[in-house]
């Protein structure tokens, strides 16, 4: 006999069914929140690494140089 009466069972009770709604969606925020934590940071450092490559091999296209310029400085 399966535990609780079965997955039938379980869909059938609207209160059930709200609960899983309600866990599955605080799931889903919770993992945006933390990708978003890990993913920002690396796309931002590789978007800048990109136009300090891009502005050392052409200046003219050099779109950061008030950073460029801070950054040797300091380095």
């Amino acid at each position: 006999m399966p535990a609780f009466g079965g997955p039938a069972a379980l869909l059938s009770n609207p209160v059930a069914v709200a609960v899983a709604v309600a866990l599955l969606l605080g799931y889903l925020a919770l993992l945006t929140a933390a990708l978003s934590l890990v993913f920002v940071p690396v796309q931002t450092y590789l978007r800048y690494h990109a136009l300090l490559v891009l502005g050392d091999t052409e200046s003219d296209f050099d779109l950061i140089p008030e950073l460029r310029r801070d950054v040797r400085e300091t380095g």
